[in-house]
């Protein structure tokens, strides 16, 4: 029995072992960052893990392990460093395209593509080429265009006049002055006939002739007849917002109209409800078109974290899904809640609130920003600082200007002079 105890005390062990290292794999994730002049790669704890010795003009966060870099500020050539600082790819292309899947297009006197050692897997013989997308690329030489595959066999011919990349197994092409859909062989989904087309989302595709915006579905067929003179690119949650004489409705993927065109303004579909306007006061209806809260309010915004701002004659709250008042209509300014507390202001005096309308962080500040990374830029008697969220004051005021914490560190400005500071107030040297 003692030993089976003892092996599993070592296999917990193992398992602690295992996720502390995660943990600090995590904490080590670095970002580029330039401090006195000089380029390193720091954690979020705004250490320095890597110098890097050239000089740069800008180096971009990384993407697909391998980060953008400019020369200098004049001469718009990038070049690529990996993770380690490195300059794996030298500055000699024009224009900042990112890396995906190993591989990224870049330009000379040509488009071509590379993979991260800097070796050409494409030739630069494109005169204009898009980024791969599910497993193709369309590509154009002269004034036709087509689709090649990673290994730069030509899949479609380039016989368009434009081509757009894949999404939901179908493009956009054009020819003869008129677009239709393509499959990845080259099947044509539709007839070339409509004056512009926007690419599949949620298995439909807005299509436009000279009668109208319309929407058709993966088999070709035109669900919502071209009639609406506007419409949304794209099906969001089922639903498309579309626009008819001036006004603002939605249709479903059958071509119901679940909510009638009939509004002056409206927002996206978010948490169950959407924002509408009509004679100049705004509410939200559900998906259904029902009115679930009046319209009444000068100005909504969206939920978040289930509340969302309303104004009404200058004074701003909150209020619930139902359309209960949740945090009276008193304050000057409110924020949304992005994290568990909101910025408020009222006579020109900020501080926070939490989602029962306590005010946890008293009024008193001349200005302040949201939380992020637990902690906010507050000004006090014409100085920056920052606190946390029980407003404990932890970077003292002494900034002439202070950004939000982004990986551990944040941009502050003293006397004219720009530098970085970590959590604990400490300038990254």
């Amino acid at each position: 029995m003692k030993n089976k105890t003892n092996n599993f005390l070592k296999i917990v062990a193992l398992i602690n072992l295992f996720f502390l290292a995660q943990t600090n794999l995590v904490a080590q994730e670095l970002f580029p960052l330039k401090v006195n002049n000089k380029w390193g790669l720091y954690n979020n704890r705004g250490e320095k893990k890597i110098s890097i010795e050239k000089d740069y003009y800008s180096i971009l966060e990384f993407n697909d392990g391998i980060a953008l870099f400019q020369k200098t500020e004049f001469m718009q050539y990038f070049g690529y460093i990996n993770e380690k600082g490195e300059e794996v790819i030298e500055p000699k292309y024009l224009w900042k395209y990112y890396f995906k899947d190993g591989i990224a297009r870049a330009y000379l006197d040509n488009y071509g593509f590379i993979d991260k050692n800097g070796e050409v897997i494409i030739d630069f013989k494109y005169d204009i080429a898009q980024e791969f997308s599910e497993g193709l690329a369309a590509v154009k030489i002269g004034e036709k265009y087509g689709y090649i595959d990673k290994k730069d066999t030509v899949i479609i011919p380039l016989i368009y006049d434009y081509a757009s990349s894949f999404s939901e197994g179908f493009a956009a092409v054009k020819l003869n002055d008129k677009y239709a859909f393509i499959d990845k062989n080259g099947v044509p989904l539709t007839e070339f006939k409509y004056r512009t087309v926007i690419d599949f989302s949620e298995g439909m595709a807005m299509v436009m002739t000279d009668k109208g915006v319309g929407y058709i579905d993966k088999t070709g067929k035109e669900i919502i007849a071209p009639r609406y003179n506007e419409g949304h690119q794209h099906f969001v949650n089922g639903l498309a917002m579309v626009k008819l004489d001036k006004k603002i409705g939605f249709v479903d993927k059958t071509g119901k109209e679940i909510i009638a065109t009939k509004y002056e303004e409206a927002g996206d579909f978010k948490d169950g409800l959407i924002p509408v306007k009509l004679n100049n006061k705004y509410g939200f209806v559900n998906k259904l078109g029902q009115t679930i809260i009046d319209l009444k309010y000068d100005i909504v915004g969206y939920f978040s974290n289930n509340l969302a701002v309303v104004t009404l004659d200058s004074k701003s709250g909150f209020i619930d899904k139902t359309g209960k008042v949740i945090i009276p209509l008193k304050y000057d300014i409110c924020g949304e809640f992005k994290t568990n507390l909101a910025p408020v202001i009222l006579n020109s005096k900020g501080g926070y609130i939490d989602a029962t309308g306590k005010e946890v962080i008293a009024l008193q500040y001349d200005d302040l920003s949201f939380f992020s990374e637990d902690l906010a830029s507050v000004k006090s008697n014409g100085k920056y600082g920052y606190i946390n969220t029980i407003g404990k004051l932890m970077i003292p005021f002494e900034y002439d200007k202070a950004e939000a914490f982004t990986n551990g560190v944040a941009k502050v400005t003293l006397d004219g002079k720009e530098f970085y500071i970590n959590k604990l107030g400490k300038k990254i040297e």
